[in-house]
C-alpha cells in the first residue's frame, strides 16, 4: 500500500507542477458567470474552462475534438449549458458544473446559439437561444427556449430577434432586433440593432434603445439594463447602463471607454458583476460600485502541445514566385512566408521567414546574392533583404576540417635550392647520375657556363610563389555559385533593406544593373533608391495606389503605368534619375497596361482596350530610325537584336567548368605544333618584346575606345503616341504579355 500511495502522491505533485508552469490563457472567448459572479466560464482552444472571476488557474471542463462555444450556468449554479458542434450541427448540451454527465438538449440542423439561462413565465428553468430552425421566408433568427430538464423547443416570443434573455423572475424577455454587423464601423442606418422587451403578461413589445448605430447583447441587472453600444465616439463598442423605465432616447451611462471593441458580455444573475472580453483578455467590472474601473483577469492553464502547432500543407497557398537570375533557384511566397527551393528534383525547401507578419513582393538582385521582399513585421510595410549565411557544403567542410585537420607541409626554404644547384657547375656530375649504358639526349647535357637556377628548375618546383596561389584561391572563392548556395542553404540572414519610420515601403524592383532599386512608398509614390549611396528620388506620385512599372534593360528608363483622376491608366516613360519629366506615350481615354521593353530598350509593347473595349497588344518604336526601315531591314534588326540578347544572357549565366583533357592526347596533338619559342613558318622572325609591346598598345587603344563610348541616342518619345501599331486583332482580351 505504501509504494502505491507514494506513486499517487508523486503523480499529484506532477500535476500540480504542470499547472505551476502553465501558460497564460490568451484569446479566451464567450465568457459567462455564475449566479453570484464568483466563477467564470469561457471557451479556449475549442473547449470549456472555468476559473475564479478574480483570476488564477483555469480548469478544463470538456475535452472534445469538436468546438464548444457559448456557455451559461443554470439559475441554481449546479449545471452548465453550452452549444457545441459535436453532433455535426450546432446544438445545446447540458452537464454538471464539474463537467460530468453531458446530455443533449436540442436536435436540429439549424444552429442553436446560446444566449443565457433563466426561467420562463411558469418558473421552469430554461435555456434561451436564437436559431433559424423554422426556415421562415424572412431570413432572420427567432428567440427560443428549451427546458433544462429536457423537452420540446418553444418560442420565447413571436417576433424575429436574437440574443434573448429573461429577467430574474421570467416576466420580461430582452432581445435585439436588426442585423447590421457589429464590426461595420460607423454604420448608421435602417438595419441598426436595438434592444427590445417583451412583456409576457400583456404580450406587448417595447423598444428600449433608439440609436442610429448598434445597441444589443443586453442583460438585466435589477432595475437596470446592461448592454453594448457603439454610440459615443462611433468607432468602438463599449458597455452602457440604463433604467428599464427610462425613455428610449435616454442612452443611460457609459461604463467603459475602450478604444478596442468590448465583445461577448455576461452579467451575473444578481446584477453585481459583469464579465466581458476585450481584444485578447477577459475583464471584470464591479457593477455594484459606482465609477468602478474594469480589471483585467489573469488566468493560467495547462497547455496542450498538440494545440500549439497545426501542420499545414502550403503547396496550394503559393501567391507569387520568382526564378533567380541564374535559373537555379525558385523563390516563392506561400501562406505569407518566403521560401526558396532549387529547381533540381528532390532539393529541399528552405524557409526564409518564420514570422506572424505578411511577406510578399519578392524580387532578386541581378547578381543573385540577395532576395528582397516586403514585410509588415515592424508594424508598417518595409523592405527586407535575405542573404545566404551558411550552406550544407560549408557545414560539412568545416566538420571535416575539425575532425581531420590537414597537416601543413613544411615549405621549401629559398636557401635549400643552393646545394642542389651546386653540382651543375661540374661537367662530370651529370653523367655520374645516369647509367653508362643509357643514351643521354642532347638537351640533358648541362652547359658548365649555364646559370645554376636553370639547372635546378625541376627540383625547385615546390618553392612556388605562395602569394599568387592565394590570390588565385581567393578569386575562385569570390566566384561562388549563388544559385547552388541558395538551394543548399541552411542558415539565411534577414535584415532591413529599406525601413523608414512611419512610412510604408513595398514592391522592391532592382534595376538590371543592380545599382538602383525602385519601390512604392505609401502605396502611391514611386521612389528610386541608389543602392550604394542610399540617395532617393521621388519619381512619380499619384492620387491612388494603381501604379506599376518596368525597368528598361539598360537601367536608364522606367516605363510606368499610372491612373489619372478619372481612373484611366496611361503608359509613361521617364529617366530613372529624374533628369527629365515623364512623357505619356499612350494618350488615350481607355485603359493602357503592362508596359514591356525589348532587350535593347528601343521597342515598347503594352496592352490597351482602345478598340471596342477589347484588350489588344500594341507596339511602338521608340527609335525613329527603326520606324523608317524597310521590312527586310526590320527583319534583320530583330534578328540581330535577338542574337545580341542571347549573347548578353550567355555572359550573365555562370560558366560551366570545362572537362579535364587527357594530357597524353594533348602532348600527341602538340607534336606537330611549332614550339612557343620558335616562330611559325609564315611569321617573320623578330623581336618578341616588340610584339608584346604592340599587343599592349592595341589593348590600350581598345580600352580607350571602350571608355569613350558614344552616349546612347535619346528616345523619340514626344510623338510616340501617334506611331502606335496594333499587333493583335482577335476577339476577347490579350493584355498579359512579355517580350522574349
Amino acid at each position: 500500500v505504501q509504494p502505491i500511495a507514494t506513486v499517487a502522491a508523486a503523480f499529484l505533485i506532477a500535476v500540480s507542477a504542470s499547472y505551476a508552469v502553465a501558460g497564460t490563457v490568451d484569446l479566451p472567448r464567450y465568457p459567462a458567470t455564475s449566479p453570484d459572479g464568483n466563477v467564470i466560464l469561457f471557451s479556449w482552444r475549442g473547449d470549456l474552462w472555468k476559473c475564479p472571476s478574480t483570476g488564477g488557474g483555469a480548469l478544463r471542463l470538456t475535452s472534445n475534438a469538436a468546438n464548444e462555444g457559448r456557455s451559461a450556468f443554470s439559475p441554481d449554479g449546479a449545471s452548465i449549458v453550452f452549444d457545441s458542434d459535436r453532433d455535426g450541427g450546432r446544438n445545446l448540451f447540458i452537464m454538471k458544473s464539474d463537467g460530468s454527465d453531458v446530455r443533449q438538449l436540442t436536435f436540429g440542423d439549424s444552429a442553436a446559439i446560446l444566449s443565457g439561462t433563466g426561467v420562463d413565465g411558469a418558473g421552469r428553468p430554461v435555456a434561451y437561444f436564437e436559431s433559424m430552425r423554422e426556415s421562415d421566408l424572412y431570413r432572420a433568427a427567432r428567440p427560443y427556449m428549451v427546458p433544462l430538464a429536457g423537452g420540446s423547443v418553444e418560442r420565447a416570443c413571436d417576433a424575429f430577434g436574437s440574443h434573448p434573455i429573461a429577467t430574474r423572475n421570467g416576466a420580461t424577455v430582452l432581445f435585439e432586433r436588426g442585423s447590421s454587423a457589429w464590426f461595420r464601423r460607423g454604420y448608421q442606418g435602417p438595419d441598426q440593432r436595438d434592444v427590445w422587451t417583451f412583456d409576457r403578461a400583456t404580450g406587448r413589445f417595447a423598444q428600449l434603445t433608439d440609436w442610429k448605430g448598434n445597441d444589443g447583447w443586453a442583460f438585466p441587472a435589477g432595475e437596470d439594463v446592461i448592454y453594448l453600444s457603439d454610440r459615443g465616439n462611433g468607432k468602438s463598442i463599449n458597455i452602457w447602463r440604463k433604467k428599464f423605465t427610462a425613455p428610449t432616447t435616454d442612452p443611460g451611462t457609459q461604463l467603459t471607454s475602450f478604444d478596442d471593441d468590448v465583445r461577448e458580455l455576461a452579467v451575473s444573475t444578481d446584477g453585481r458583476v459583469a464579465i466581458f472580453s476585450n481584444w485578447d483578455s477577459l475583464w471584470r467590472l464591479d457593477l455594484a460600485t459606482p465609477g468602478a474601473q474594469p480589471i483585467k483577469i489573469a488566468m493560467q492553464a495547462a497547455e496542450d502541445e498538440s494545440d500549439r502547432m497545426r501542420p499545414r500543407s502550403v503547396g496550394r497557398d503559393v501567391t507569387e514566385a520568382q526564378l533567380s537570375p541564374d535559373g537555379k533557384t525558385m523563390a516563392m511566397v506561400a501562406y505569407g512566408d518566403v521560401y526558396v527551393k532549387g529547381v533540381e528534383e528532390r532539393t529541399p525547401f528552405v524557409r526564409v521567414t518564420r514570422t506572424p507578419a505578411r511577406e510578399r513582393d519578392i524580387a532578386w538582385m541581378p547578381d543573385g546574392t540577395k532576395l528582397l521582399f516586403s514585410s509588415d513585421s515592424d508594424g508598417n510595410d518595409s523592405i527586407y533583404q535575405a542573404t545566404v549565411a551558411q550552406t550544407r557544403g560549408e557545414v560539412r567542410s568545416a566538420f571535416k576540417d575539425k575532425v581531420n585537420p590537414k597537416k601543413e607541409e613544411p615549405k621549401a626554404e629559398p636557401a635549400a635550392a643552393a646545394p642542389v644547384a651546386a653540382p651543375a657547375a661540374e661537367p662530370a656530375a651529370v653523367p655520374a647520375a645516369v647509367p653508362a649504358a643509357a643514351p643521354t639526349p642532347a638537351p640533358a647535357v648541362v652547359d658548365p657556363a649555364a646559370p645554376a637556377p636553370v639547372a635546378a628548375a625541376p627540383v625547385a618546383e615546390p618553392a612556388k610563389d605562395d602569394k599568387k596561389d592565394d590570390k588565385k584561391a581567393e578569386k575562385k572563392d569570390d566566384k561562388k555559385d549563388e544559385g547552388a548556395r541558395w538551394a543548399d542553404a541552411v542558415k539565411i540572414e534577414v535584415k532591413p533593406f529599406i525601413a523608414l519610420p512611419a512610412l510604408s515601403e513595398r514592391g522592391p524592383s532592382p534595376s538590371p544593373d543592380g545599382k538602383k532599386v525602385a519601390y512604392r512608398r505609401d502605396l502611391n509614390t514611386l521612389v528610386v533608391r541608389d543602392v550604394a549611396t542610399g540617395e532617393e528620388k521621388d519619381l512619380r506620385t499619384g492620387f491612388d495606389q494603381s501604379i506599376d512599372w518596368r525597368w528598361s534593360p539598360d537601367s536608364r528608363m522606367l516605363a510606368i503605368r499610372q491612373d489619372d483622376d478619372n481612373f484611366n491608366s496611361d503608359i509613361w516613360i521617364q529617366p530613372a534619375d529624374g533628369s527629365a519629366p515623364a512623357v505619356n506615350i499612350s494618350r488615350h481615354p481607355d485603359m493602357d497596361v503592362n508596359p514591356r521593353w525589348s532587350s535593347d530598350s528601343k521597342v515598347l509593347a503594352f496592352g490597351s482596350t482602345r478598340v471596342e473595349n477589347d484588350g489588344d497588344v500594341y507596339m511602338v518604336f521608340l527609335d525613329k530610325d527603326l520606324e523608317g526601315m524597310q521590312r527586310f531591314e526590320q527583319d534583320q534588326y530583330f534578328k540581330d537584336a535577338a542574337e545580341a540578347a542571347k549573347k548578353k544572357a550567355a555572359e550573365r549565366s555562370p560558366k560551366k567548368p570545362e572537362p579535364k583533357k587527357d594530357d597524353s592526347k594533348k602532348d600527341e596533338s602538340k607534336k606537330d605544333e611549332p614550339k612557343k619559342d620558335e616562330p611559325k613558318k609564315d611569321e617573320p622572325k623578330g623581336d618578341d618584346s616588340k610584339k608584346d609591346d604592340s599587343k599592349k598598345d592595341d589593348s590600350k587603344k581598345d580600352d580607350a575606345k571602350n571608355d569613350k563610348k558614344d552616349p546612347p541616342k535619346p528616345l523619340d518619345l514626344d510623338d510616340a503616341y501617334m506611331r502606335l501599331r496594333r499587333l493583335t486583332t482577335m476577339p476577347g482580351n490579350e493584355l498579359d504579355l512579355e517580350i522574349s
